[in-house]
């Protein structure tokens, strides 16, 4: 979906509404360079804007074009997707632009190592995280259904391998005994998401009600692309003027 830059093509932004001073957002992005642990820096960039406008329709969705100010302060209000100008992100929305440090997400996404709302790029597993994992997956090896025992005690494995930038939550995390745990080792297996029943593999939020047939396509094309950030809105120039 990325464009040759040209005059018809623009930045995208998805918005979910403002947080106090705290604005959540996707954009599509590209990737920039790696850093250790096999952590991805991305950025956004731009997209075509026709085929934006395909996927829009086919997922039953609409966009804003910001163009002005007042259109941001609109946006940020009421949340949504945006289209915006090179000319015009880089004057009114710069903040928006800076390349983050991501972790790749069960949904192929990415996320901003530093995401607030469960920063998730560490490798520790909090205990009631593991808890849960462990309720959820019934106290057993999602592979072998053993409990776990002196001589097989239970593990927490990341379906999406830390050592390949998948991140430290719930929806990346499975219960297997050590035996199974050391048999797939750094391997991604996408069918342990199904065996824990974990959705995966695309952004369900991106498809509404009214979606055509072939939203479930664009979907999965898109989704991979997909960065979700945040900022401090005070660093938007003029967003608080009346």
């Amino acid at each position: 979906m990325s464009s040759n830059h040209g005059k018809d093509s623009a930045f995208a932004f998805y918005s979910d509404g403002l947080h106090g001073r705290q604005l959540y957002f996707r954009t599509f992005s590209i990737w920039d360079a790696f850093v250790k642990p096999c952590r991805e820096i991305r950025r956004a960039d731009q997209i075509l804007v026709s085929t934006f406008d395909q996927a829009m329709t086919a997922f039953g969705d609409s966009y804003i074009w910001l163009r002005e100010r007042k259109d941001i302060r609109g946006w940020v209000k009421c949340g949504g997707w945006a289209l915006s100008s090179s000319e015009f992100t880089k004057a009114a929305l710069g903040c928006l632009l800076e390349p983050c440090t991501c972790v790749r997400t069960p949904l192929d996404l990415y996320s901003n190592v530093k995401f607030p709302r469960g920063r998730a790029s560490a490798r520790r597993i909090h205990r009631r995280v593991r808890e849960r994992v462990l309720g959820r997956d019934g106290h057993q090896c999602l592979i072998c259904k053993r409990k776990g025992t002196k001589e097989s005690r239970l593990t927490m494995h990341h379906v999406i391998p830390y050592s390949r930038g998948g991140q430290t939550a719930e929806n990346n995390l499975v219960t297997l005994c050590e035996s199974c745990n050391q048999k797939i080792g750094a391997n991604e297996i996408s069918k342990l998401f199904s065996l824990a029943g974990l959705h995966h593999g695309w952004d369900t939020t991106l498809i509404k009600a009214m979606a055509k047939p072939d939203a479930l396509t664009w979907a999965l094309q898109l989704s991979s692309n997909i960065l979700i950030s945040f900022c401090d809105m005070r660093l938007v120039p003029g967003l608080e003027e009346s």
